[in-house]
């Protein structure tokens, strides 16, 4: 008995076992299967491609590079993936484009309004963020009621 594969999944299966599930498709996925004696046609391979590589510097700096290096306390590779060379100015923007669609998709992407988060209000003595806003009664200078509030740490009572 032969061997059939799978299209999508690359799953490999027993004539035999596609028998007795009474199955054509795929039992992972469910797409098409081709025999394993079928010649499999090799992808066209672009000459002008280059490989790239994206290293990854501490917990959260990243830089591309078309230039393979060891990796190092410094650095360490992350991802190696084929991309079109530099072009003319010497930018890599069709290298990072192609990092954002296979691997990473925030890698090299200049934020947005969207995704800036709010800023986040600590205690500066203990570093809680846990805090609340308490209205002012008066003002020492004046003597009269205010309208400004101070906040005060919920864990430490310190005001700020």
């Amino acid at each position: 008995m032969g061997r059939k594969i799978c299209t999508e999944c690359n799953t490999v299966f027993e004539d035999k076992v596609l028998i007795e599930r009474k199955s054509e498709n795929c039992l992972v996925c469910g797409a098409s299967l081709r025999d394993m004696d079928e010649p499999q046609l090799a992808p066209e391979e672009n000459d002008d491609l280059i490989s790239w590589y994206y290293y990854a510097v501490g917990k959260s700096s990243h830089y591309l590079d078309d230039v393979y290096m060891e990796d190092d306390e410094n650095s360490k590779l992350v991802y190696t993936f084929k991309a079109p060379p530099r072009d003319e100015n010497g930018d890599c923007d069709a290298a990072k484009e192609i990092l954002r669609k296979e691997y990473d998709p925030t890698a090299f992407a200049t934020p947005s309004a969207s995704t800036k988060l709010d800023p986040i209000v600590r205690c500066p003595r203990c570093g809680c963020t846990s805090v609340q806003l308490v209205p002012k009664k008066w003002s020492i200078l004046t003597g009269y009621r205010t309208n400004s509030v101070m906040r005060v740490c919920v864990n430490c009572k310190h005001r700020f």
